[in-house]
């Protein structure tokens, strides 16, 4: 993975903008500043953490590709929504297991990022490790088989 952040202030600067000026005029206008700040660090990030997943799991799916890969695409589906603003106001990043269902994701937007990690090395111990928020929310439980394989920075005692 590279030293340098993938994401900067920029990318949360957009999004804050595009959740005021939700419409197609803005958005075309402001496609180039989407394109540098959001997508292309977006795909050089998936590329990069693909190569960390697979070190966990070469069965996990880090898909670079701009169309149809780990990012989702920013435009939404209105079709059955009340709500017709045409763009997705967060970043969101999918990285599937190819047979085990055991998926990580990735969600940034404007106050608030989240990541969900749903894979966890066999275990047949009970204890987790469970990390939460200020606002007293889980944000994920974690194995005690995981936290073996954690980095040390990572581990808890």
């Amino acid at each position: 993975m590279r030293n340098q952040p993938y994401f900067s202030a920029e990318l949360f600067q957009f999004l804050a903008e595009l959740r005021k000026n939700n419409r197609r005029e803005w958005f075309l206008a402001n496609k180039q500043r989407y394109e540098g700040a959001v997508r292309e660090p977006a795909l050089r990030f998936t590329e990069d953490f693909g190569m960390a997943l697979r070190r966990i799991n070469p069965r996990f799916i880090a898909d670079p590709w701009p169309s149809g890969g780990s990012l989702f695409r920013i435009y939404r589906d209105t079709r059955f929504s009340k709500d017709k603003s045409p763009y997705k106001t967060q970043v969101g990043m999918h990285f599937p297991h190819r047979t085990e269902g055991k998926d990580v994701y990735l969600h940034l937007k404007p106050g608030g990022c989240f990541g969900e990690i749903l894979y966890f090395a066999d275990s047949v111990e009970r204890r987790t490790t469970t990390v939460t928020t200020r606002t007293k929310i889980t944000a994920m439980q974690i194995k005690a088989g995981a936290l073996r394989i954690a980095t040390p920075s990572c581990q808890v005692g």
